[in-house]
């Protein structure tokens, strides 16, 4: 991973210290540009599907928005008390060189889909 290659950060606490405001990113790339008759609009509405599968799982309501599943599990994090990448020496000044590596990792493509630098980048201050 590309923090973890950088720090000395365990990757169980990377992970999740990101994921709420990975998918904020995600959910908000995925609304912009998939616009109705793209022909990205069908892949991006099964990622949205998925989202919301997942807000349904984490909140056991089956009328949950994507939005509530990623406020469920921003509150998991919380509850587990999940540092901040702050806590692994990360700061502002870290984010452009980390988003830049982060856009050529492999743990990229599995992302539902491609952010730019100035999303990754703003996911990694919002991890802070």
């Amino acid at each position: 991973p590309t923090i973890g290659g950088m720090i000395p950060a365990p990757h169980g606490a990377v992970c999740p210290a990101l994921l709420p405001h990975s998918m904020t990113a995600n959910l908000r790339a995925l609304r912009e540009r998939a616009r109705p008759n793209d022909s990205a609009a069908s892949a991006a509405a099964a990622t949205l599907e998925r989202y919301r599968i997942v807000a349904v799982t984490f909140t056991g309501d089956p009328d949950a928005t994507p939005e509530a599943g990623i406020a469920a599990v921003s509150s998991l994090c919380a509850d587990l008390r999940i540092p901040g990448l702050s806590a692994y020496g990360i700061d502002g000044s870290h984010a452009t060189d980390l988003a830049r590596k982060a856009l050529n990792s492999s743990s990229m493509k599995a992302n539902p889909i491609a952010l730019n630098e100035a999303q990754m980048r703003d996911v990694l201050i919002a991890s802070l």
